[in-house]
Order: structure tokens, then C-alpha cells, then sequence
């Protein structure tokens, strides 16, 4: 039993997804306890930090948020219906198809935005601490390649799961950039025009990664 015992313990040590799913849930912590005085939870602020980072680029709606997170429909749904009533975003239709709603952000969303960017940043500096750019750089290679790499194995294994509504993840955003339009007070609405990202923006492509702000890193396997 305690050979056992000792050996479990080796392989958790040596197990990337325990290791993974620690960061996740201490990160998680840190951002929850941070934004409790907003009203907001640290998966909130990231979703808020992503439609204001990305609407001057064009309409965002659910099925963005959904791929850039790796969320189900139902769990996106809740999170926006909850921005929706705490009067952080607005679900305006599409002028030609009244069947898509685009996700606005509000007034409250960007006065929200200087504290989610620096706790955002803040939490990224303590997580990099002591690393140098080129261990960064490798882990984020190596994190979009797991990730592939699981996004793989539901797509070939697990099928009934790829089809369940969970969304593949293209990404985590993290925060870069100035999501504040020229003058702050600029309104990120719906474009006149029909842009591809009308049907979806979808940012899972072979070998590259969307970062915030529209940037794009290339993932070498």
C-alpha cells in the first residue's frame, strides 16, 4: 500500500494536467477575490475584456466568445445573460439578419475596463515571474500545442462530445493592447456592411494562435 501511495504521488508530479488544472483553479481564486467588489468574476472579466478588446474590429457574438474560451453554448449563454442584466453588455440585432444578436459593450463595461486590464496584467506578471521571454514564449508554443492536441483527440474520439455544443478553444485572450476605441466614448455597434465575422469569426486555424488585440502567434509544433 504505501509503494502504491508512493507511486501515485510520483505520477502526479509528473502529470502536465494536474500541474495545469493547479494554475487554473489558483488563478481562478485570485481573479474571483479581486473582482468581488465589482460584481464581477474573474471568468466574467475576461469575456468582458474580449468584446471590448474585439468589437472595433467588427460585430462579436456568442459564438466568438464561445470558441476564444472554449465554452459550451449553454455556459456562454449564462455568462452573457448575466453581463446582460448587470448592464455590462447589450444584444443588438444585426441589421440584415435579425436572427444574430452582437454583443455591445456599454458604458459600465468600459469604465470597468482599466481595472480588468490591470488585475489581468497584474496576475500574467506573477504568473511569468522569474521566466525569461524565450521559457514564455515556449510555453505558450507548448500550451497551443496540448491544446491541439486534446482539440484533436475529441475531434477523432470522442465525437459525441464534439457534438454536445462544446466548443473547440482557439485561444485564451489575454490582455494586450487598449480595448478603449479612440475617445473612450466611441459606441462599438453593428457595421452597415456584412463582414465574415457576421457568421462567426472563427479563430481555431492550423498553425497559428489569435492573441488579443487581433494578433496572431504562430504555434510551431
Amino acid at each position: 500500500m504505501e509503494g502504491f501511495a508512493k507511486g501515485c504521488e510520483t505520477e502526479v508530479e509528473k502529470d502536465c494536467g494536474a500541474w495545469i488544472n493547479l494554475l487554473s483553479h489558483k488563478v481562478k481564486a485570485r481573479l474571483d477575490a479581486h473582482f468581488q467588489n465589482l460584481g464581477i468574476t474573474g471568468v466574467q472579466s475576461r469575456v468582458i475584456y474580449y468584446i471590448l478588446a474585439h468589437c472595433k474590429e467588427g460585430p462579436v457574438f456568442q459564438r466568438d466568445v464561445e470558441s476564444a474560451f472554449g465554452l459550451s453554448r449553454s455556459t456562454a449563454t449564462g455568462i452573457l445573460q448575466l453581463l446582460e442584466k448587470n448592464g455590462i453588455i447589450l444584444r443588438e440585432s444585426v441589421p440584415n439578419d435579425a436572427r444574430l444578436k452582437s454583443l455591445v459593450p456599454t458604458q459600465r463595461a468600459f469604465e470597468l475596463a482599466a481595472q480588468v486590464r490591470a488585475c489581468l496584467e497584474e496576475t500574467d506578471r506573477m504568473l511569468t515571474r522569474g521566466l525569461s521571454e524565450g521559457q514564455i514564449i515556449m510555453f505558450r508554443e507548448m500550451a497551443a500545442q496540448m491544446l491541439r492536441n486534446l482539440d484533436d483527440w475529441d475531434a477523432c474520439c470522442c465525437p459525441e462530445e464534439s457534438s454536445s455544443g462544446h466548443t473547440q478553444a482557439s485561444g485564451p485572450p489575454a490582455p494586450s493592447g487598449d480595448p478603449h476605441p479612440a475617445g473612450h466614448d466611441k459606441v462599438c455597434g453593428n457595421p452597415a456592411s456584412t463582414t465574415e465575422g457576421e457568421h462567426g469569426k472563427s479563430h481555431t486555424v492550423v498553425n497559428e494562435r489569435r492573441l488579443p488585440g487581433g494578433r496572431k502567434e504562430e504555434c510551431h509544433k
